[in-house]
C-alpha cells in the first residue's frame, strides 16, 4: 500500500516534469522536478529508501541505468526523460557527492 502511494505521488510529480516546448531540461531542473521529493535538495533525504547521493560512488553508467529503469521503490524515468536529460541529471547527481578529503 505504501509503495503504491509513493509510486502514485512520484508519477504525478513526474507528469509535470516534461518540457512542454521540446527543449531539454538541465540536470538540476530534472532533479528538482523528479528526484527532490525522495532524495531531497542535498541528495541525502532518504525518503522511501532513496539512496544517499552525497556518498554515492556508483559509475555514470550504473546511475544512468537506475534512473532509466528504476530500482526498488524508485520508478523508471526512461520513458519520461530524453537521452540528453538523462545525461544531464546523472551529471548533476555527481555534483551532490561530498568532496573527497585527503587523510
Amino acid at each position: 500500500m505504501i509503495k503504491l502511494a509513493i509510486s502514485t505521488i512520484l508519477l504525478f510529480s513526474a507528469i509535470g516534469a516534461f518540457a512542454q516546448d521540446g527543449t531539454h531540461r538541465d540536470g538540476k531542473t530534472v532533479f528538482t522536478q523528479t528526484c527532490l521529493m525522495c532524495h531531497g535538495e542535498l541528495g541525502n533525504k532518504g525518503l522511501a529508501g532513496a539512496k544517499d547521493l552525497t556518498i554515492s560512488t556508483i559509475s555514470d553508467s550504473l546511475a544512468t541505468a537506475i534512473v532509466h529503469d528504476g530500482k526498488g521503490a524508485m520508478m523508471a524515468y526512461g520513458k519520461m526523460l530524453s537521452a540528453e536529460e538523462l545525461k544531464n541529471v546523472v551529471r548533476y547527481i555527481k555534483t551532490l557527492r561530498a568532496p573527497k578529503t585527503e587523510d
